[in-house]
Order: C-alpha cells, then structure tokens, then sequence
C-alpha cells in the first residue's frame, strides 16, 4: 500500500511538471508577464484539485490564462485604465492550438457533484 501512495504522488509530481512546462510553453508564446502566469497557475490549480477535467490539459490552461489575463489591468497614455492586458482571447486559442469554433460546438466539460442551494427571499 505504501509504494502505492509513492507511485501516486511521483505520478503527481511529474503531471504537475508537465502542467507548468506547458503553461511556461504558452506563456512565452504570448510574451505574458509573470504575475499572470502566477495567477494562471493558481487557479488552473485549484480547479484541477476539486474537478475532473476532461479534455486537454493546454486547453484548460488556456482558460484560466484567459481569466487571469481579464483580472489585470494596463495604464494608457491618459493616465487611465484599460481592464486586462491586452492579450486577445483569439491569439490565447491559437496559441494553445484551439479553434473558436470547437470552443462554441462543444467546450471542455467540467464533472462535478451538484450542490443543491436553497433560494432565500429577497428583503
């Protein structure tokens, strides 16, 4: 049982160390900064560990990359803001080798257990 659990987790490791050698791959190509490759990272992370995922794993990159590149923000010349960092949403799904159109036909599916809510009454 023991060289069971040693065998998972250096499975885990060494799909962890493709999953970023593929987010650095991807990152380059779009000439990202840092700090959004970091938060790439943290969620792509944090939804790998509470979903199964379906589909492949630079496609779900591209998604949390295309998040993460809409948190940020870019000043202009006027002393102002421009919401994300400028990267297109066309050239994320070139780069990570994902037509627009597979995207609309049928996205990566996400498995997960339904949590039932209760709707509360408005006040």
């Amino acid at each position: 049982m023991r060289g069971e659990e040693s065998s998972d987790s250096e499975s885990g490791r060494m799909e962890e160390s493709s999953v970023r050698r593929s987010l650095e791959t991807l990152c380059q190509e779009l000439n990202m900064d840092e700090q959004t490759a970091t938060e790439t990272m943290e969620n792509f992370t944090a939804i790998w560990n509470t979903y199964t995922l379906e589909g492949e794993v630079v496609h779900w990159l591209a998604c949390s990359l295309y998040a993460a590149c809409r948190k940020g923000s870019t000043p202009t010349v006027g002393k102002g803001l421009m919401e994300g960092n400028c990267v297109s949403l066309t050239r994320i799904l070139r780069t990570a080798k994902l037509r627009s159109v597979s995207v609309n036909a049928a996205p990566p599916r996400v498995r997960h257990t339904t949590i039932w809510k209760i709707p509360t009454r408005a006040r």
